[in-house]
């Protein structure tokens, strides 16, 4: 009907409000239908509120991905942390309960453990930092990631 009223130049005599669906709708659910005709007006009437709500909030489905894959991160560097925690905490424990100098090779493992354990907590962050540059300050991130492990 719209593409009639344009074709015969009658849209300036009528004007757009007329083909507002959401007003169209409403007008019909005034009349007396029956009620399998109220039934569908008022599915077409829900099915344009979701539509108002999908494009009001704009969120694509790329956008969720990226959200949950950020998620996984945040996840994946909290539970480095932790384990880079328990490596000091198994090191300082065998420090402590020590009285000989020969148990340097038990240290040095743990040593290494930690040491392994920092690069990849540090290149997770270089990572997220990389694949999620809309932060505002990259450090903040960092550190926020970073808080996060106090929290868990």
């Amino acid at each position: 009907m719209k593409v009639f009223y344009k074709e015969n130049g009658l849209l300036q005599k009528y004007g757009l409000d007329k083909f507002n669906f959401e007003h169209l709708l409403d007008s019909a659910m005034d009349l007396k239908l029956d009620l399998r005709k109220k039934f569908l007006i008022s599915k077409a009437l829900s099915y344009i509120d979701i539509e108002k709500k999908e494009t009001s909030l704009n969120i694509s489905s790329s956008d969720v991905e990226a959200s949950i894959k950020l998620e996984e991160l945040k996840h994946s560097v909290i539970t480095s942390h932790i384990h880079a925690l328990f490596e000091v905490k198994d090191l300082f424990s065998k420090l402590k309960s020590s009285t000989s100098a020969k148990d340097i090779a038990v240290y040095s493992n743990n040593i290494r453990r930690i040491s392994l354990l920092q690069k990849s907590i540090y290149s997770q962050y270089n990572y997220i930092i990389r694949e999620h540059p809309d932060a505002k300050n990259k450090e903040e991130v960092a550190y926020k990631l970073a808080n996060g492990v106090n929290k868990h």
